[in-house]
Protein backbone atom coordinates (compact mmCIF):
# COMPACT_ATOMS: atom_id res chain seq x y z
CA UNK A 1 0.00 0.00 0.00
CA UNK A 2 1.51 3.31 -1.05
CA UNK A 3 1.91 6.17 1.38
CA UNK A 4 -0.79 8.40 -0.22
CA UNK A 5 -3.49 5.73 -0.09
CA UNK A 6 -2.53 4.89 3.49
CA UNK A 7 -2.86 8.53 4.57
CA UNK A 8 -6.22 8.80 2.80
CA UNK A 9 -7.60 5.75 4.62
CA UNK A 10 -6.37 7.10 7.96
CA UNK A 11 -8.03 10.48 7.29
CA UNK A 12 -11.35 8.85 6.30
CA UNK A 13 -11.27 6.64 9.41
CA UNK A 14 -10.65 9.65 11.66
CA UNK A 15 -13.46 11.65 10.03
CA UNK A 16 -15.86 8.72 10.36
CA UNK A 17 -15.00 8.42 14.04
CA UNK A 18 -15.53 12.15 14.59
CA UNK A 19 -18.95 11.96 12.89
CA UNK A 20 -20.02 9.06 15.13
CA UNK A 21 -18.87 10.91 18.26
CA UNK A 22 -20.72 14.13 17.29
CA UNK A 23 -23.85 12.15 16.44
CA UNK A 24 -23.76 10.49 19.86
CA UNK A 25 -23.40 13.90 21.53
CA UNK A 26 -26.29 15.30 19.47
CA UNK A 27 -28.58 12.42 20.42
CA UNK A 28 -27.66 12.77 24.07
CA UNK A 29 -28.26 16.54 24.05
CA UNK A 30 -31.58 16.15 22.23
CA UNK A 31 -32.70 13.51 24.71
CA UNK A 32 -31.65 15.71 27.60
CA UNK A 33 -33.50 18.72 26.23
CA UNK A 34 -36.62 16.64 25.62
CA UNK A 35 -36.52 15.33 29.17
CA UNK A 36 -35.96 18.84 30.52
CA UNK A 37 -38.86 20.18 28.45
CA UNK A 38 -41.18 17.54 29.87
CA UNK A 39 -40.10 18.43 33.40
CA UNK A 40 -40.61 22.15 32.75
CA UNK A 41 -44.02 21.40 31.19
CA UNK A 42 -45.07 19.58 34.35
CA UNK A 43 -43.75 22.42 36.49
CA UNK A 44 -45.85 24.90 34.55
CA UNK A 45 -49.16 23.16 35.20
CA UNK A 46 -49.44 20.23 32.82
CA UNK A 47 -49.44 17.88 35.78
CA UNK A 48 -53.19 17.77 36.42
CA UNK A 49 -55.47 15.24 38.08
CA UNK A 50 -59.17 14.75 37.48
CA UNK A 51 -61.37 15.93 40.32
CA UNK A 52 -65.16 16.34 40.03
CA UNK A 53 -67.39 16.46 36.97
CA UNK A 54 -70.93 17.52 36.11
CA UNK A 55 -73.47 16.58 33.46
CA UNK A 56 -75.65 19.53 32.44
CA UNK A 57 -77.95 18.71 29.55
CA UNK A 58 -75.77 17.71 26.58
CA UNK A 59 -72.66 19.09 28.30
CA UNK A 60 -70.22 17.18 30.47
CA UNK A 61 -67.80 19.32 32.45
CA UNK A 62 -64.61 17.69 33.69
CA UNK A 63 -62.67 19.57 36.33
CA UNK A 64 -58.93 19.11 36.89
CA UNK A 65 -56.79 20.12 39.85
CA UNK A 66 -53.40 21.32 38.64
CA UNK A 67 -50.20 22.59 40.18
CA UNK A 68 -48.43 25.58 38.67
CA UNK A 69 -44.76 26.52 38.78
CA UNK A 70 -43.85 27.35 42.38
CA UNK A 71 -47.44 28.36 43.02
CA UNK A 72 -50.72 27.15 44.53
CA UNK A 73 -53.04 24.57 43.04
CA UNK A 74 -55.60 25.78 40.53
CA UNK A 75 -58.58 24.25 38.77
CA UNK A 76 -59.34 24.17 35.05
CA UNK A 77 -62.12 22.60 33.01
CA UNK A 78 -62.59 20.65 29.80
CA UNK A 79 -66.04 20.86 28.22
CA UNK A 80 -67.63 18.02 26.24
CA UNK A 81 -70.85 18.07 24.26
CA UNK A 82 -72.37 14.74 23.26
CA UNK A 83 -69.05 13.11 24.25
CA UNK A 84 -67.02 15.39 21.94
CA UNK A 85 -64.40 17.73 23.41
CA UNK A 86 -65.41 21.29 22.44
CA UNK A 87 -63.32 23.49 24.77
CA UNK A 88 -60.21 23.16 26.94
CA UNK A 89 -58.65 25.15 29.78
CA UNK A 90 -61.89 26.89 30.75
CA UNK A 91 -62.27 28.49 34.18
CA UNK A 92 -65.32 29.03 36.37
CA UNK A 93 -66.72 32.55 36.67
CA UNK A 94 -67.64 31.63 40.26
CA UNK A 95 -68.44 28.44 42.17
CA UNK A 96 -71.45 27.73 39.92
CA UNK A 97 -71.00 29.50 36.58
CA UNK A 98 -68.98 28.51 33.54
CA UNK A 99 -69.18 31.06 30.72
CA UNK A 100 -67.18 30.83 27.51
CA UNK A 101 -67.30 31.71 23.84
CA UNK A 102 -67.07 28.63 21.66
CA UNK A 103 -66.87 30.57 18.41
CA UNK A 104 -67.68 34.05 17.15
CA UNK A 105 -71.41 33.47 16.98
CA UNK A 106 -71.91 31.12 19.94
CA UNK A 107 -71.55 31.96 23.64
CA UNK A 108 -72.35 29.31 26.24
CA UNK A 109 -73.43 29.87 29.85
CA UNK A 110 -73.49 26.80 32.10
CA UNK A 111 -74.63 26.78 35.71
CA UNK A 112 -73.68 23.57 37.48
CA UNK A 113 -75.65 24.51 40.60
CA UNK A 114 -79.07 24.80 38.95
CA UNK A 115 -78.24 22.35 36.14
CA UNK A 116 -78.84 24.87 33.36
CA UNK A 117 -77.07 25.47 30.05
CA UNK A 118 -77.87 28.42 27.77
CA UNK A 119 -76.55 28.90 24.24
CA UNK A 120 -76.53 32.52 23.10
CA UNK A 121 -76.37 33.51 19.43
CA UNK A 122 -76.51 37.01 17.94
CA UNK A 123 -79.94 38.23 16.90
CA UNK A 124 -78.88 41.18 14.79
CA UNK A 125 -81.34 44.05 14.78
CA UNK A 126 -82.85 44.73 11.36
CA UNK A 127 -82.72 48.44 10.56
CA UNK A 128 -84.70 49.18 7.42
CA UNK A 129 -84.19 52.67 5.96
CA UNK A 130 -87.94 53.04 5.46
CA UNK A 131 -88.51 52.42 9.17
CA UNK A 132 -85.92 54.89 10.49
CA UNK A 133 -86.86 58.55 10.91
CA UNK A 134 -83.42 59.85 11.84
CA UNK A 135 -80.04 58.87 13.27
CA UNK A 136 -78.33 60.92 15.99
CA UNK A 137 -74.67 60.48 16.90
CA UNK A 138 -73.43 61.58 20.33
CA UNK A 139 -69.74 62.14 21.08
CA UNK A 140 -68.72 61.15 24.61
CA UNK A 141 -65.58 63.29 24.47
CA UNK A 142 -67.34 66.53 23.43
CA UNK A 143 -70.72 65.93 25.02
CA UNK A 144 -72.41 67.07 21.79
CA UNK A 145 -74.85 65.43 19.36
CA UNK A 146 -75.33 65.63 15.59
CA UNK A 147 -77.96 64.41 13.18
CA UNK A 148 -76.52 62.34 10.33
CA UNK A 149 -76.90 63.62 6.81
CA UNK A 150 -78.89 61.59 4.31
CA UNK A 151 -75.64 60.28 2.78
CA UNK A 152 -74.26 59.24 6.18
CA UNK A 153 -77.64 57.77 7.08
CA UNK A 154 -77.60 55.41 4.09
CA UNK A 155 -73.94 54.46 4.51
CA UNK A 156 -74.31 53.60 8.19
CA UNK A 157 -77.40 51.45 7.63
CA UNK A 158 -75.70 49.62 4.76
CA UNK A 159 -72.51 49.04 6.78
CA UNK A 160 -74.53 47.82 9.76
CA UNK A 161 -76.27 45.31 7.50
CA UNK A 162 -72.88 44.02 6.26
CA UNK A 163 -70.86 44.03 9.48
CA UNK A 164 -69.79 40.77 11.14
CA UNK A 165 -70.00 39.66 14.74
CA UNK A 166 -66.81 39.81 16.81
CA UNK A 167 -67.78 38.49 20.24
CA UNK A 168 -70.21 38.47 23.14
CA UNK A 169 -69.44 40.46 26.29
CA UNK A 170 -71.33 39.50 29.40
CA UNK A 171 -71.36 42.99 30.94
CA UNK A 172 -73.70 45.93 31.28
CA UNK A 173 -74.02 47.89 28.03
CA UNK A 174 -72.14 50.95 29.36
CA UNK A 175 -69.24 48.69 30.43
CA UNK A 176 -68.75 46.75 27.19
CA UNK A 177 -65.82 48.89 26.10
CA UNK A 178 -62.77 49.83 28.15
CA UNK A 179 -62.46 52.39 29.62
CA UNK A 180 -65.63 53.79 28.01
CA UNK A 181 -67.41 54.09 24.69
CA UNK A 182 -66.51 56.76 22.12
CA UNK A 183 -69.84 57.48 20.42
CA UNK A 184 -73.47 56.65 21.02
CA UNK A 185 -75.71 56.07 18.00
CA UNK A 186 -79.48 56.46 18.35
CA UNK A 187 -81.79 55.19 15.61
CA UNK A 188 -85.23 56.77 15.89
CA UNK A 189 -88.38 55.18 14.57
CA UNK A 190 -91.65 56.98 15.35
CA UNK A 191 -90.37 58.13 18.72
CA UNK A 192 -88.84 54.79 19.62
CA UNK A 193 -85.06 54.70 19.98
CA UNK A 194 -82.58 51.88 19.31
CA UNK A 195 -79.33 52.66 21.11
CA UNK A 196 -75.84 51.53 20.11
CA UNK A 197 -72.44 52.19 21.62
CA UNK A 198 -69.20 52.35 19.64
CA UNK A 199 -65.48 52.04 20.29
CA UNK A 200 -63.00 52.53 17.45
CA UNK A 201 -64.43 50.33 14.67
CA UNK A 202 -66.72 48.33 16.99
CA UNK A 203 -70.44 48.74 17.60
CA UNK A 204 -72.75 47.00 20.10
CA UNK A 205 -76.37 47.12 21.19
CA UNK A 206 -78.21 46.02 24.33
CA UNK A 207 -77.93 42.36 23.28
CA UNK A 208 -74.23 42.64 24.30
CA UNK A 209 -73.00 41.24 21.00
CA UNK A 210 -70.17 43.30 19.52
CA UNK A 211 -69.77 43.77 15.76
CA UNK A 212 -66.95 45.05 13.54
CA UNK A 213 -68.36 47.69 11.22
CA UNK A 214 -64.98 48.05 9.50
CA UNK A 215 -61.96 45.79 9.54
CA UNK A 216 -59.07 46.44 11.90
CA UNK A 217 -56.84 48.50 11.68
CA UNK A 218 -59.45 50.92 10.31
CA UNK A 219 -60.38 52.20 13.77
CA UNK A 220 -61.55 55.68 12.73
CA UNK A 221 -64.90 54.73 11.21
CA UNK A 222 -67.07 56.58 13.74
CA UNK A 223 -64.64 59.47 14.08
CA UNK A 224 -65.01 60.06 10.32
CA UNK A 225 -68.77 59.78 10.72
CA UNK A 226 -68.68 62.42 13.45
CA UNK A 227 -66.51 64.69 11.32
CA UNK A 228 -68.91 64.37 8.35
CA UNK A 229 -66.32 62.60 6.19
Amino acid sequence: MNKTLKNTLITVTILFGVIIVFKSFAVAISSGLSSAAKKVGKAYGTNCDKSQNWQVGDYMIQEYTCIGFAGPHFNRLDIFKNNQLIAENIYKSDSCKIDFQLKNNLYIKINVCNNQAIELQPDKLKLLPSAIDSIIIFSKSTGKSKKLTNKQFKKLLNDWEQCKVLDYRDKELDSLFYPTYHYKINFYNKGKSHNFLTFNHLIADKSKWVYEISKYPDTLYFKRLWNNK
